[in-house]
């Protein structure tokens, strides 16, 4: 019969510190994926909270860009205006200047209030209407009353006249306004859409810094 000698106490500390050693790295390598788990999912939940902040400030910013597009517009539009009555009632060509500045300047000024609006069907709509009724205002009228006006003053100055002026101006000043109240909800809104974001994405970080903390502490107790 074959006698096997017992191990002895220093192979057997030897095996016990092998053991536990192995169960430590596997301890380890569970509490590292499980960390960096945590830590992708807060990043991700992050980055779509700041992608959401800055696709709320994008917005915010073209609506903030409209309406100043508008108000270049209705300067002009005024200018137009004035320009033709002054030269109705004086028939002095200076008087024309603030017409002809608004005419030269009106070709790149709509093509602007167009470019900034952009994708959105509504804005484009609006932004064609808009280019129509100025278009309309200075081919159908202004420039047909500036030439009437030098050879027949008083038909230029008729009360037909000034109600079809009155009438065109109108029904563009309408819709300017409209552009701007529209706008200025919009920015008002998107403004606020941000601040939202912005308090979301930062409570989620203290979030993630809170859960990164107390998962540290519990893996700490968790590999002792």
């Amino acid at each position: 019969m074959t006698h096997v000698a017992p191990a002895s106490p220093r192979r057997r500390l030897r095996a016990r510190l092998a053991a536990a050693a192995s169960s430590l790295a596997a301890r380890v390598m569970l509490a590292s994926g499980v960390l960096a788990v945590l830590m992708a999912g807060v990043a991700g939940v992050a980055a779509f909270a700041v992608s959401d902040l800055s696709a709320a400030a994008s917005r915010e910013a073209q609506a903030r860009e409209v309406v100043a597009d508008t108000v270049v517009l209705q300067k002009l539009v005024l200018d137009l205006e004035t320009g033709v009555r002054g030269f109705v009632i004086t028939r002095q060509e200076r008087v024309l200047k603030p017409y002809d500045l608004a005419k030269a300047q009106l070709p790149d000024a709509l093509e602007t209030f167009r470019r900034e609006a952009g994708d959105d069907p509504a804005r484009r709509r609006v932004a064609r209407e808009v280019s129509d009724l100025i278009n309309a205002y200075i081919d159908e009228y202004a420039e047909p009353v500036v030439v009437i006006a030098r050879t027949n003053p008083r038909a230029a100055g008729s009360r037909t006249a000034r109600e079809e002026s009155r009438r065109r101006t109108d029904e563009i000043r309408d819709r300017l306004d409209e552009v701007l109240k529209g706008e200025r909800r919009r920015a008002t809104a998107t403004a606020e859409s941000a601040q939202a974001e912005a308090r979301r994405a930062i409570r989620l970080g203290f979030g993630g810094i809170a859960a990164s903390v107390a998962m540290i502490l519990l893996l700490g107790f968790y590999l002792t």
